[in-house]
C-alpha cells in the first residue's frame, strides 16, 4: 500500500487519501457524504463555499470549492472571479490557460451586462494552473440564469482512476 504524499494538495488533504483520512483533516461535520463524495461548508477569501472531495477506489482524486455567494448584480461575479484568480496566481504562479469564451455576442459590446451574459450561458471565464501534482481550474459559467462559480483541483497522478473504476464496475455487471 503506497503512502499518499505528505504535502497537502487541497486544504489539509493529499491526493490518494482515503475517505476516512480526509474526514480527519476537516474540523466540522460533513453536510453530505457517500463512499465517493464528501461535502463540507466553509468560507474562502470571504466567500461561502461548499467544499467537495471526490474519490475513486477510495482514493482522493479531485476536490472543489463551489462558491455559494449571491449578487443582485450578476456582473459582481466577474469581480469575485478576478479576486480569486489573483489569489490563485499568487499561489500557483503564471496561469497556463486564461480564457473568456463568447458563445453568443449579444452583450459583448456592453460590459455592464457581462454578468447577464454569463448567467444566460453566452459568456464563460476560466483559468488553469498546473504544478507537478495538481491541475487547478477556476471557472465562472452559467445557464438558465443560474451562475456556477468555483475552483476544481484534480490529481495528475490519479486522473485515470475514475475511468478505471467505471470500466471495472461495468465489466463486473456483464
Amino acid at each position: 500500500e503506497e503512502k499518499s504524499s505528505t504535502t497537502a494538495r487541497f486544504r489539509n488533504s493529499s491526493w490518494g487519501m482515503t475517505v476516512e483520512e480526509v474526514k480527519k483533516t476537516e474540523t466540522t461535520q460533513a453536510k453530505y457524504e457517500t463512499n465517493a463524495i464528501l461535502v463540507y461548508s466553509d468560507n474562502l477569501l470571504g466567500f461561502n463555499a461548499d467544499v467537495v472531495y471526490i474519490f475513486a477506489k477510495n482514493k482522493l482524486i479531485r476536490s472543489k470549492y463551489i462558491f455559494r455567494n449571491e449578487h443582485s448584480n450578476t456582473t459582481d461575479f466577474i469581480t469575485d472571479y478576478l479576486k480569486i484568480k489573483s489569489s490563485l496566481a499568487s499561489k500557483y504562479g503564471k496561469v497556463k490557460i486564461d480564457k473568456q469564451v463568447w458563445k453568443n455576442d449579444l452583450y459583448k459590446s456592453d460590459p455592464p451586462e457581462w454578468g447577464m451574459a454569463i448567467a444566460v450561458g453566452h459568456l464563460k471565464y476560466y483559468s488553469q494552473w498546473e504544478d507537478q501534482d495538481s491541475s487547478v481550474f477556476l471557472y465562472l459559467t452559467g445557464e438558465n440564469y443560474k451562475i456556477e462559480f468555483g475552483i476544481e483541483y484534480s490529481s495528475i497522478k490519479y486522473k485515470d482512476l475514475k475511468s478505471q473504476q467505471e470500466q471495472e464496475e461495468t465489466s463486473s455487471k456483464v
